[in-house]
């Protein structure tokens, strides 16, 4: 047999030349405050006891009650991944993550309410799942060359990989026994892997069926099942491992794609729950069965819960926004339901004004949160609706909403702990954007089926009870987003429209631009224009607008807010460029954001805030330029500041707040967890401090700092280039 192994050299090499840990996290932005914690997705679930930890992708790791299933509640939360939560395991006070590009996050469940991380290893690849077994720890490491990668564990603030093997498949996920791992990799069916010897990964057999497949894997005693996608249920006698053998298949009438055992009963998904007798595993019975929607699947199962990942259709408006059902199965041959946990939406877009924002948070309509304490901002008021909330903007006691199902919502926030539904205008299409100037809004609809309201929709709010058509315009292109200003509106259509409403009944088009546009901001005689870059559109001459400048590093760009002499941009990252040229913009900030960034708004002292899909963060961006050295900073909270240089080729500083005195510890590793410096250990008082690193004598590569203190920890990439 061939041995095929990857050693942790090449797969760092993979990673420093793929580029994808070169960047850094953030430049001249700073993270002040965030709310919200809303699910990506859900991934996979552990359960134990009454607690479930799930792995919520970008929302990281959640942490329910199931105690009582009718009220499942998160107890406690961490979602400070850099990747896509996708496997979880828990063994004892720590829970596991495989979080996709992330690698491996350890993470103390001690307190269940205040989940922390402790220790991390990347891998080159996407880590999908993870087994533990004993001091070690077992991930499916999927993209690139996958792999079964095994790490040492048995100090969990410092796990170190020991062994990999490369896979000719794409390993979805891992399951131990005994002394073996099973593997199910995907186009390659199941792996078996002796790990009776840590550090020594050997591939002992493999069953192939020549076919796309191997998406979840379960083991119980002498037999491996094996979901197989189109082909159902493999069934594998793993008696003598070396020698696995195919027994036939359950096949189902959809598609396989996630299996789990508890007790005598084996859980599969696919068109249904399937709840299937194992007490004797030669003749294998269904026993009890629970429909389920489209897309949806098992995530976990114990005892006598098992919980569901439930994926609506579609349009369906009643079950919108579920997360996760608990379906009792302590009768298995009669399954029901017995609670559901719901997500709260997504947040699409936010308006501020003086101490509250506004946030459209999709099919959880809007939710506004006080902002006098941005660093601890809290929810006051939210209005649900059978809609979905892409856009809001607010004018003096009322918030105008683009509800994606019925058009423009107007809702009163007189009272912003109490917001109240006033009226509603409907455009027939999909309602994404808003902007209000004098007494109309200037709604963009998507279209619906046929093209239905598809374009601009001016409608006179002088009396916001009742809204009035009162002009269209037809637009031709991708519809996204509309700035207003004077006696124009500027659209984005996939092109650059300039739009007369100087008479708002009649608007008429009067000049164009084919620049690929998905968002627009005007400041005084200039368009900014977010799209495949950033553009700077000169409409002096309104009817003859005139590129004038072009930003390709910034990167595709959905959304664009201009305040002062800055434009900020989301698309990827948070992005402030300068703007006090128009004529030549560069980039003088950049956060990279926890979640899917979709809309953005700048209040009047300067906070940036970010609707990012799971959670609303609040940023400040700090001009370097005026930054006093000789000023003594009280941080609020404890931080590592981003290394600056970084990429570096000579030297670096190392930057961190302390909010208490106490003893602190500040390290460095090499990519494979060994410490290789300490930068300094002792007692300091509260403050912010500098600690340079010195490269002389270091190789080209990549590193991490390591920061403890107060029993807080925090860890930061950094890369020397020669």
């Amino acid at each position: 047999m061939l041995i095929n192994k990857c050693s942790g050299v090449i797969c760092f090499l993979i990673i420093v030349l793929s580029g994808y840990l070169l960047a850094q996290n953030c430049e001249n932005i700073e993270q002040v405050g965030r709310i919200y914690n809303q699910w990506d997705c859900v991934n996979d679930c552990f359960i134990i006891g009454d607690l479930a930890y799930v792995a919520a992708g970008r929302s990281g790791l959640q942490i329910v009650d199931i105690s009582n299933p009718e009220n499942m509640r998160v107890v406690g939360f961490w979602d400070d991944n850099p990747g896509h939560a996708c496997g979880i395991a828990v063994s004892g006070d720590y829970a596991y993550l495989a979080d996709g590009r992330g690698g491996l996050r350890i993470i103390s469940v001690a307190d269940p309410q205040n989940p922390v991380e402790v220790g991390f290893s990347d891998t080159p690849g996407i880590a999908r799942r993870i087994a533990i077994s004993g001091d070690y720890a077992y991930i499916a490491d999927s993209g690139g060359d996958g792999c079964l990668r095994e790490f040492f564990i048995g100090d969990p603030q410092r796990p170190q990989e020991i062994d990999s093997w490369v896979t000719p498949g794409i390993p979805q996920d891992v399951k131990v026994s005994g002394n073996y791992a099973y593997v199910a990799d995907d186009g390659h069916g199941m792996r078996v892997f002796s790990i009776e010897d840590p550090g020594h990964l050997f591939e002992l057999s493999y069953l192939c069926l020549g076919v796309r497949g191997g998406r979840s894997i379960a083991v119980s005693g002498e037999y491996a099942y094996l979901a197989h996608g189109g082909l159902g249920m493999l069934i594998i006698s793993i008696s003598d491992p070396e020698n696995p053998e195919n027994l036939g298949a359950f096949n189902p009438s959809g598609w396989v794609g996630e299996v789990k055992i508890c007790g005598d009963y084996l859980y599969l998904s696919d068109d249904a729950l399937r709840i299937i007798s194992i007490a004797d595993q030669e003749n294998l019975r269904e026993v009890g069965r629970f429909e389920i929607l489209n897309w949806s699947s098992l995530v976990g199962v114990s005892g006598n819960l098992a919980i569901l990942n439930d994926v609506p259709e579609y349009g369906d408006q009643e079950e919108k926004g579920c997360v996760l059902r608990a379906v009792s199965v302590l009768d298995p041959e009669n399954p029901r339901e017995v609670g559901r946990f719901y997500t709260d939406g997504c947040t699409q877009n936010i308006a501020v004004t003086g101490d509250y924002a506004y946030v459209a948070n999709g099919w959880g309509g809007i939710r506004i949160f006080s902002n006098s304490n941005p660093e601890r901002p809290y929810d006051i008021g939210n209005f649900g609706f059978e809609g979905e909330a892409m856009d809001i903007e607010v004018s003096g006691d009322y918030a105008y909403v683009a509800d994606e199902t019925i058009g423009l919502r107007v809702i009163s926030i007189a009272d912003p702990n109490n917001p109240m539904d006033v009226s509603a205008y409907e455009t027939g299409g999909r309602a994404c954007d808003v902007s209000i100037s004098d007494d109309y809004v200037y709604l963009i609809d998507r279209g619906g089926m046929g093209g239905v309201g598809k374009g601009l929709h001016i409608i006179s709010i002088s009396d916001p009870a009742n809204p009035v058509d009162t002009g269209y315009f037809n637009t031709h292109g991708r519809t996204q987003g509309v700035a207003v200003s004077n006696d124009y509106a500027y659209v984005a259509d996939g092109e650059f429209n300039v739009i007369s409403i100087a008479d708002p009944e009649r608007p008429v088009r009067v000049g164009s631009l084919d620049v690929y546009t998905e968002d627009i901001a005007i400041s005084g005689e200039y368009a900014f224009v977010a799209g495949g870059s950033l553009r700077v559109i000169s409409i002096a001459d309104p009817a003859h607008p005139v590129e004038v400048a072009v930003n390709d590093t910034v990167g595709s760009l959905n959304s664009i807010v201009v305040s002062g002499e800055y434009a900020y941009t989301i698309g990827g990252c948070l992005r402030v460029i300068s703007i006090s040229d128009p004529e030549h913009p560069f980039v003088v900030g950049y956060y990279n954001t926890p979640g899917y960034a979709r809309g953005i708004a700048v209040s009047e002292d300067g906070l940036i805030y970010v609707a990012d899909d799971t959670n609303v963060g609040i940023y400040r961006y700090i001009d370097p330029a005026d930054v006093n050295d000789q000023q003594v900073f009280q941080p609020v909270e404890f931080r590592l500041f981003t290394a600056y240089p970084n990429p570096f080729n000579s030297s670096t500083t190392i930057t961190y707040g302390l909010p208490n005195p106490g003893n602190v510890s500040l390290q460095l590793y090499n990519p494979f967890g060994q410490q290789i410096s300490t930068l300094y250990e002792g007692n300091k008082q509260a403050g912010i401090y500098t600690t340079k690193i010195n490269a002389q004598n270091m190789a080209t590569g990549l590193y991490f700092v390591r920061l403890e203190a107060s029993g807080n920890v925090l860890t930061q990439k950094i890369m020397l280039i020669r």
